[in-house]
């Protein structure tokens, strides 16, 4: 039988503002039935400082309506909008309402849960944030999420100067209370701005007084973004982050968010903390929903990278749908949470690829291509599926939507596997940029012995997520059935080490690795690992650590046989009692045969490409903007052995962010390019 026996209506009012004026702020209201079964009747008013819209007054939704709907309305800057629900219709008495600025991204208000009828939203339509009485408001930690912001139509805030970047005005202002942990973290992301400075102010007398800067960061974030750690700071003071595109050359998006640095994940819903990055998902109940987001670290999907979890799916074999780790942008950030049952609770949350360690064999999982599986009957598999933007186990049997051609069995040998014993579990989370591929292995917990694979690609992160640098966490539910589930973070992210950096180039022919910690709590030492893959590693040497330190400490060492092609190295660290974690991948190259070389980037559209091929071949050029839509596609069929060089034109195209995918016959080579006209 099914177990999802709860239904979950969340009302989600998206308010949204034009990037290029800012006399007019375009809203639009969107309901959405999460759950997909129908509204059952119910109406919404709008009004705009007390006067009704009138296409929005009363509106009805119809009684078979599956969602989303969306109505559109104008208002001006600062005006007050206010949305009313009622219940005439049978709506649920428990829903969410959620009132969005910037297309959207910024929450103003939102209420959780809702009881209807008659629960009034209200939000002001934004100003433009370009001084720092405007300065639109972050929240910080885990009730927060990133913001994204927009320096177009911005001019200089008459401020002084910051201390670094190349300020040249258009400045961007927000606003945060310090946490009690006075810690607090300032990261920007890049979306069409790809290069930003960032500084930050303490106040005296109010936005209108004496601002003094306490921080200016210009590289230190993911590429030409900025990321800055305040500590010391007072409890409830208010600093203002002065956000600015470096050389004021270019107007476009950027992302922006703050973490509270206490703590390094977020535990919402049903889920019980259990320390050190673990979380227990959900109790043996029914009816539970639970979640546990990485606070201070995001996948960075402008590299490889490769990171094990543990999970443990409780020890009824009977028992609960499953958990899913989540790679995702939703607005609600580490706030998110779907729904109950089948759906283990990542349902509805959007911007998302879903990982799902499924246990139990709904009706909705009988379509997903099993072996021996039909919509009549077929044993009960546990399996890992893939599922997009919330998407997950749509429909029933044969209906709805698949992502990937069919689920992967779980299995041991050549029998069924029940991960559902008691066992504690690897989740092996691996991307490969040049490919755009996902894969998602589950492990014993020594990670020595495969149960099953799962891939989606191509993994687009602009265009899946719209960031490079996504949340990630696991959520988990049950519905008529229970297990008592736990995922852990701790194990790829969370490091008895505070780890600075850890890079690799090469340096004639050889590869030098150095690192840096800023403090060290019980580390034995460190054992460097290589690969080609980034999957498959071997052990190379290992380097002893500084045991206990408060203080930067840099280490060193040189490989002088580096592997063919690009070599991965990771970190493995371990403490005197003999546990141990993984630092994020690094790469490089020290050879040049099969390198690919492409300039100047930053280009007008007019640019050069240089490749070394081992003989003569055909090559094909395929030039991708950022919603990934072939711009320009070129095939040269005689390119010859040697050093090559091909120039390309590009014509007149737009400023922003270009992908440029180099085919040989079995190698592809994935660049970015940035356009500045």
């Amino acid at each position: 039988m099914m177990k999802n026996i709860y239904k979950t209506l969340i009302v989600l009012i998206f308010l949204g503002f034009t990037q290029t004026s800012f006399s007019q702020c375009n809203h639009t209201v969107r309901l959405t039935d999460t759950y997909g079964d129908g509204w059952n009747g119910g109406s919404v008013t709008v009004s705009i400082n007390g006067v009704p819209v009138p296409a929005l007054t009363n509106l009805t939704m119809a009684t078979a309506t599956a969602g989303p709907e969306n109505f559109t309305f104008s208002a001006s800057s600062g005006d007050v909008i206010n949305i009313t629900e009622t219940n005439a219709g049978g709506w649920p008495t428990e829903m969410r309402v959620e009132v969005f600025d910037g297309s959207p991204n910024t929450i103003i208000t939102m209420h959780d849960p809702v009881v209807s009828p008659g629960v009034n939203g209200t939000a002001a339509c934004p100003v433009p944030n370009d001084d720092p009485c405007n300065a639109h408001v972050i929240a910080v930690g885990c009730g927060g999420a990133k913001l994204t912001g927009d320096n177009t139509g911005m001019t200089n805030s008459g401020i002084s100067a910051p201390s670094c970047g190349a300020y040249a005005g258009g400045d961007v202002w927000y606003s945060i209370t310090v946490p009690a942990s006075g810690i607090v973290k300032v990261e920007t992301y890049e979306l069409t701005l790809n290069d930003v400075g960032m500084s930050i102010y303490s106040e005296s007398g109010g936005c209108g007084g004496t601002l003094t800067e306490i921080s200016c960061d210009d590289n230190s974030g993911f590429g030409n973004m900025t990321k800055t750690m305040l500590t010391g700071q007072t409890p409830g003071n208010t600093l203002y982050i002065r956000v600015w595109d470096n050389g004021n050359n270019q107007t476009g998006t950027f992302e922006i968010d703050v973490a509270d640095m206490s703590t390094d994940y977020c535990v919402t819903g049903n889920s019980i903390d259990q320390g050190n990055g673990c979380a227990q998902l959900t109790p043996a109940a029914n009816g539970q929903i639970g979640t546990i987001w990485d606070a201070d670290d995001k996948f960075d999907f402008t590299a490889d990278f490769i990171f094990d979890f543990i999970v443990n799916l409780g020890s009824n074999d009977a028992g609960a749908d499953g958990i899913t780790f989540v790679i995702q942008n939703d607005p609600a950030g580490l706030s998110a949470a779907g729904g109950a049952g089948g759906s283990m609770g990542s349902s509805g949350i959007t911007n998302s690829l879903i990982v799902e360690i499924d246990t139990y064999l709904n009706s909705e999982d009988r379509s997903d291509g099993l072996p021996g599986v039909t919509c009549a009957a077929g044993s009960d598999w546990d399996h890992l599926d893939i599922w997009l933007n919330g998407d997950v186990n749509p429909g029933s049997c044969s209906a709805g939507t698949r992502y990937i051609p069919n689920a992967v069995e779980l299995l041991s040998g050549g029998s069924l596997y029940n991960i559902e014993n008691g066992l504690d579990h690897t989740l092996r989370i691996t991307y490969t940029s040049a490919s755009q591929t996902l894969t998602a292995t589950v492990l014993n917990a020594a990670a020595t012995v495969t149960y099953g694979t799962v891939s989606y690609s191509p993994v687009d992160p602009m265009v899946l997520f719209g960031t490079n640098a996504p949340y990630f966490g696991f959520t988990a539910s049950t519905g008529g059935l229970n297990n008592q589930q736990t995922a852990c973070l701790a194990p790829s992210l969370v490091l008895p080490i505070e780890l600075a950096n850890f890079n690799a180039n090469c340096v004639d022919g050889r590869v030098k690795l150095d690192w840096a910690t800023l403090s060290e709590i019980n580390n034995d030492y460190f054992t460097i690992e290589k690969s080609t893959d980034a999957i498959n590693f071997e052990e190379v040497t290992i380097i002893s650590g500084a045991g206990n330190s408060s203080n930067v400490i840099s280490y060193s060492w040189n490989d002088d046989n580096p592997l063919g092609g690009n070599t991965y190295y990771r970190l493995k660290q371990t403490d005197f009692n003999g546990e141990h974690s993984y630092s994020e991948l690094v790469t490089t190259s020290c050879k040049t045969k099969g390198d690919l070389t492409l300039y100047p980037n930053p280009s007008t559209g007019i640019f050069s490409l240089e490749y070394f091929s081992e003989k003569d071949e055909e090559i094909t050029i395929e030039i991708y903007n950022m919603a990934g839509q072939l711009v320009q596609q070129k095939t040269y069929y005689e390119l010859p052995k040697g050093m090559s060089k091909t120039d390309v034109d590009l014509g007149e195209i737009d400023n922003g962010i270009y992908f440029v995918y180099f085919s040989t016959s079995n190698r592809k080579i994935v660049q970015k390019l940035t356009i500045v006209n």
